[in-house]
């Protein structure tokens, strides 16, 4: 080959080079702008959930002081009930007592159970949602150092090279 066909073919050979590695730099802000895209919904699921689980949280705490409040109320009733009817031949009506108190007890405890069972239920979720945005800020971490790789990659290439790219 000639020297004239030799320096074509290198300039040729170097726009082919540039094409690629602007070809790879432009996938890589691609996957960069969904990896945050990602990023953000996880975290907007997380906030959510987190909203959620302090609404729910809340109510919880709400329904199981008026739950509590309720059932202390019945049982002081049921106890002076029980009080009166000592003095009474009524011994019906203290089966009637006892079994009252003892369904109570056991709704007490129910409702307990049913409360820390939702809890957990809902701390699992929560920390299923971080694990997401934790995996979408380390791609979007790789994403980035994947475009630094590139922008140093660019920066070895010659003036001359670049500016006709338009970099």
């Amino acid at each position: 080959m000639t020297e004239p066909e030799n320096m074509f073919e290198s300039v040729a050979q170097r726009f082919e080079e540039s094409i690629e590695l602007l070809e790879s730099l432009r996938q890589s802000l691609n996957d960069l702008a969904r990896a945050e895209e990602h990023q953000a919904e996880v975290s907007r699921s997380v906030d959510g959930a987190a909203t959620q689980l302090r609404e729910t949280a809340k109510t919880l705490d709400a329904a199981t002081e008026t739950a509590q409040s309720a059932m202390t109320e019945l049982r002081s009733t049921l106890t002076a009930a029980n009080q009166l009817l000592q003095g009474a031949e009524v011994d019906t009506v203290r089966a009637d007592i006892a079994v009252l108190r003892e369904a109570l007890d056991a709704g007490l405890a129910t409702t307990f159970e049913d409360t820390r069972t939702i809890r957990e239920l809902l701390a699992h979720q929560i920390e299923a949602a971080r694990g997401e945005r934790d995996k979408a800020r380390e791609e979007l971490m790789q994403s980035r150092h994947r475009i630094e790789e590139l922008e140093g990659k660019i920066e070895l290439m010659p003036d001359r090279q670049r500016r006709r790219l338009g970099l």
